[in-house]
């Protein structure tokens, strides 16, 4: 009789871990799909909204230092590239997770 009260216990025990598993994966989920709308807003306004000037940063490249609008274009290049790859990387370990909270709540 002992020993089933203590399965009992135990199941009770578990079944609360459990549920305190679920919530917690409910609120990573959700905090999740607030980081993926902010990462893709981030994607959809800054991906392809800046217009190159060639030509000047091409001249900037080969040594012509005076050229401003060929530095703004280089560093904002540069930058730019940089700030997308973290962007994009950050997305996909975001989705990942997501997707691994999904399956955890099934």
């Amino acid at each position: 009789m002992n020993e089933l009260k203590e399965m009992e216990k135990d199941l009770q025990k578990v079944k609360k871990e459990y549920l305190d598993a679920q919530q917690a994966l409910f609120e990573t989920d959700a905090e999740l799909e607030e980081l993926l709308i902010a990462l893709e807003e981030l994607i959809n306004d800054y991906d392809s909204d800046f217009k190159l000037n060639h030509i000047d940063l091409n001249n900037y490249a080969k040594g012509n230092r005076g050229n401003k609008i060929g530095e703004r274009s280089y560093n904002f290049l540069y930058s730019h590239r940089k700030i997308m790859w973290f962007i994009r990387t950050s997305l996909m370990y975001c989705r990942s997770a997501k997707e691994t909270c999904e399956s955890g709540m099934r």
